[in-house]
């Protein structure tokens, strides 16, 4: 969706009267709402986006996959108005359904749930749990590896913070931020003892790997091969 603050404004109007009875289909219908209430969201409008998911909820009625997308955003909204109770409630009815440990958003949702006040105090180490073996296999998703960060610093866990932040700024294509990163981590690793001192060879792995990527664009951006 457009972030720009006009967009946000014409999209969040198609839960008015006006523009739902110009739309037959139900399904035209409910996708107009759904947008609307994103729109909200985005707007932190809360209360007109509560009211446009209301109005959505009995058009998915009896389809189980429209339903559980409503819910999410109903999640979402929860999390930005920072309500840890009623959005643990609902992301623990969420998790449950099948399928749900595969699903990204609910896994980014429970990082950010973690990270309120009010939430259960292991929560975010289950989060940190569940996101570290998501990055081993999606190390290029950059949203995942910020949460992750924040966790880490949550939790006193400094050195895997910032290294989390650097693999952040490589997914995002800034490989120079993230080797300045390390380097911060080695440095912070000099006194490291326990599981740091694992961590701190990992660091020195992929400083490796990054300096050689970073060779690599300068060559390329002088027409070297």
């Amino acid at each position: 969706m457009d972030p720009r603050e006009g967009s946000l404004q014409r999209v969040q109007e198609f839960d008015t009267e006006r523009a739902q009875a110009t739309t037959a289909e139900p399904a035209d219908k409910l996708g107009a709402l759904y947008g609307s209430a994103l729109a909200s969201l985005l707007r932190r409008d809360f209360a007109r986006a509560d009211a446009a998911l209301a109005a959505a909820r009995p058009l998915a009625e009896g389809e189980p996959a429209a339903l559980a997308v409503l819910d999410q955003l109903v999640l979402q909204g929860l999390l930005e108005r920072g309500d840890a109770a009623r959005a643990g409630k609902l992301l623990q009815t969420l998790l449950a359904a099948p399928g749900a440990a595969a699903s990204r958003p609910l896994l980014m949702a429970q990082a950010q749930h973690s990270l309120l006040a009010g939430a259960p105090a292991d929560a975010a180490l289950r989060s940190s749990e569940r996101l570290q073996t998501w990055v081993a296999l999606h190390p290029a998703d950059a949203l995942a590896w910020g949460h992750l960060a924040q966790l880490f610093e949550r939790s006193g866990q400094r050195l895997r913070s910032v290294r989390a932040g650097a693999e952040a700024r490589a997914a995002l294509g800034d490989v120079l931020g993230a080797i300045e990163r390390l380097r911060a981590v080695q440095r912070l690793a000099r006194t490291a003892t326990g599981s740091d001192v694992i961590e701190a060879s990992v660091v020195e792995a992929r400083l490796r790997d990054l300096e050689a990527q970073r060779k690599q664009i300068v060559a390329e951006e002088r027409g070297e091969s």
